[in-house]
C-alpha cells in the first residue's frame, strides 16, 4: 500500500517505510510487490480535504482536484520518489495499480455538492449519470485517464524504471470499467477485487446476485477487459462475514473464487490473509485466515495447494543483482572464503562472523537475514569504542561489465556508526563511499543494491564499517 502524496511505500501498521517489502525481497525467490498507490484514501494529506469524512474539511471533488494537479505536474517529486524505490529494488518486479478500486463517482465527480447529493439528485431527474457520464455535467472521465497514464509514463519513461508492469483497477461496474480505461499504452493488466458480494455470496443480510455463481457486471467488466487484450488478476480477494464465520460458508466462498479464475483465466490472485476485526474493520469484514479452521485450510491446500495452478514462492538466497556479471557470492556460512580482512595499515578491528546474535544488547541482530550466519562489528565498550574504529572486508578481483553489488544489511542500537561501500578498479585508487548509510536504522535486515556498470576492467569492492564511539 502507498499514500500517493507521501510518495513512500507503507505496509499495515508501518510507519511510511519499505520494511515489508524488504522483508519479501529477503525471504522470496524471484520477489513480486503488488503496490496499490492510493489516490482515494488519504486527499487530506495532499491538502484536499475529504469527499466523505465529516472529520476534516469537505471538499466534494477533492479526488478530481488531486488528479488535476497530478496532470499539471504539481506532484512529480513523490512520482519520481516512487519511481526511485522500485528502481533501488532491481530484482523486484512491481505490480503498481494507479488509484486501486477506481469508480466514477469518486475519480470524475467535480461538483460542489455532496455526492451522494447530488447522485440522487440526477436520479430524481432521470439521469443515470453511469450509462454516459460524458454528457453530464459535473463529471470528468478523462481527469483519471490523464493522471494515470501521466503517472505510468513518468516513472517508466522519464524515470527509466523497467522491472514495473501498470495495473489498472476499477471496482466491479462495467460502466465504471468501460468510461475510466486509460487505453492500452501503459495498462499492462486488469484487476478486480473480489469478495463475497463480487461472488453472490451474502455480506451480513445483503446479496446482489443471489443464485448466481458471479456478478454480471464483473463478468461483463472481466469479458471487457479481455476484449482489449489484457491479463486478468484478483488483486485482493477474502472471505467476508458471515461466510468467514462458519466452514461451509468459508468453503463456498473459496471454491467460488477458485472458479472465477479457472472459468476467466486469471493469471495473479492476491488473497488477504487477515483477520480484519482485528485490525479495526467493521462488521461486514471476519477472519479470513484460511489457517484457523482446519478444515479450510485442509482445503485451501487441496485446491489452491502444491500441485495446484496456482505457483508457490519458497525461502530463497539474497535478492540477486542486476543482470550483468555478479560479484562474489559470500554468506558467510563456510567463513570469508576467497575474501580477506585487511589488517593494515588504518584497520583497527576484525568483522566477527557468528550466528548467535550479537554479545551486547539492545544491539544487532539476532539471526542472520539468510542461512544461519552474518558478519558483525562490535562497538560496546569491549571493542571497537572509540570514534574511528573500523573494519574493513575486500572482496577479490572480479571481471566483466554492467555490474552490481547486492547485499543485506542490518545497524541497529544507540551511537551506530556508518557502513561504506567502497570501489577500486585493478591499476587504480580506492573509490570511497560508492554506498553508505550512517546511524540506527531500526531492529530489523535491510537491503542494498550498488550498481557498478560504471566502472570498466577488473574491480574489487571493500565493506567498511567506522564506529561512531561513545
Amino acid at each position: 500500500y502507498a499514500s500517493f502524496y507521501l510518495g513512500r511505500i507503507e505496509q499495515g501498521d508501518d510507519d511510511p517505510n519499505s520494511a515489508f517489502l524488504d522483508y519479501v525481497r529477503s525471504t522470496q525467490s524471484n520477489p513480486y510487490a503488488l503496490v496499490a498507490l492510493s489516490i482515494k484514501d488519504n486527499t487530506g494529506a495532499g491538502g484536499y480535504g475529504q469527499m466523505t469524512d465529516d472529520s476534516q474539511p469537505l471538499n466534494p471533488n477533492a479526488v478530481w482536484d488531486a488528479l488535476t494537479d497530478v496532470n499539471q505536474g504539481d506532484w512529480d517529486q513523490q512520482i519520481d520518489d516512487f519511481a526511485a524505490i522500485m528502481s533501488s529494488r532491481p530484482d523486484t518486479k512491481f505490480m503498481v495499480r494507479i488509484g486501486y478500486e477506481v469508480s466514477l463517482l469518486l475519480f470524475a465527480y467535480n461538483g460542489n455538492q455532496y455526492v451522494v447529493d447530488w447522485l440522487n439528485q440526477q436520479a430524481g431527474q432521470g439521469i443515470n449519470v453511469f450509462d454516459d457520464p460524458d454528457a453530464v455535467a459535473n463529471m470528468d472521465r478523462q481527469a483519471y485517464i490523464d493522471a494515470y497514464n501521466y503517472i505510468a509514463n513518468r516513472i517508466r519513461n522519464v524515470n527509466g524504471v523497467t522491472n514495473v508492469d501498470f495495473v489498472y483497477h476499477p471496482v466491479r461496474g462495467y460502466n465504471d470499467t468501460r468510461w475510466l480505461y486509460p487505453g492500452t499504452q501503459f495498462v499492462d493488466w486488469v484487476a478486480f477485487s473480489i469478495f463475497n458480494n463480487d461472488v453472490c455470496v451474502e455480506v451480513n443480510g445483503t446479496f446482489n446476485c443471489q443464485g448466481q455463481s458471479i456478478d454480471p457486471q464483473l463478468q461483463q467488466s472481466i469479458d471487457f477487459a479481455k476484449q482489449n487484450g489484457h491479463e486478468i488478476m484478483i488483486a485482493e480477494a477474502a472471505a467476508q462475514a458471515p461466510a468467514a464465520a462458519s466452514t461451509s460458508g468459508f468453503i463456498d466462498y473459496l471454491d467460488r473464487l477458485h472458479d472465477v479464475v479457472v472459468d476467466n483465466d486469471v493469471r495473479v490472485l492476491a488473497y488477504i490473509n487477515s483477520d480484519w476485526p482485528s485490525k479495526g474493520w467493521g462488521p461486514e469484514w471476519g477472519d479470513s485466515r484460511v489457517e484457523v479452521n482446519s478444515t479450510v485450510r485442509n482445503h485451501w491446500l487441496s485446491v489452491y495447494g502444491s500441485g495446484s495452478r496456482y505457483i508457490h514462492a519458497g525461502g530463497a538466497p539474497p535478492p540477486p543483482p542486476p543482470p550483468g556479471n555478479a560479484l562474489e557470492s559470500l554468506n558467510f556460512e563456510s567463513g570469508i572464503e576467497d575474501w580477506e580482512q585487511i589488517t593494515s595499515p588504518n584497520d583497527t578491528h576484525d568483522w566477527t562472523i557468528t550466528s548467535s546474535g550479537t554479545p551486547s544488547n539492545n544491539t544487532g541482530p539476532a539471526s542472520a537475514s539468510q542461512g544461519s550466519s552474518f558478519a558483525f562489528l562490535e562497538t560496546s565498550s569491549c571493542c571497537a569504542n572509540s570514534s574511528g574504529d573500523n573494519a574493513r572486508l575486500r572482496s577479490p578481483f572480479v571481471s566483466g561489465t554492467n555490474r552490481a553489488v547486492t547485499f543485506d544489511y542490518h545497524m541497529y542500537g544507540g551511537n551506530i556508526g556508518t557502513l561504506h561501500l567502497d570501489v577500486q578498479v585493478s591499476g587504480g585508487s580506492w573509490q570511497t563511499s560508492v554506498w553508505s548509510q550512517s546511524g540506527n536504522q531500526g531492529n530489523s535486515w535491510q537491503s542494498a543494491s550498488v550498481d557498478l556498470s560504471s566502472f570498466s576492467g577488473d574491480l574489487r569492492v571493500r565493506f567498511r564499517a567506522v564506529a561512531a564511539g561513545g
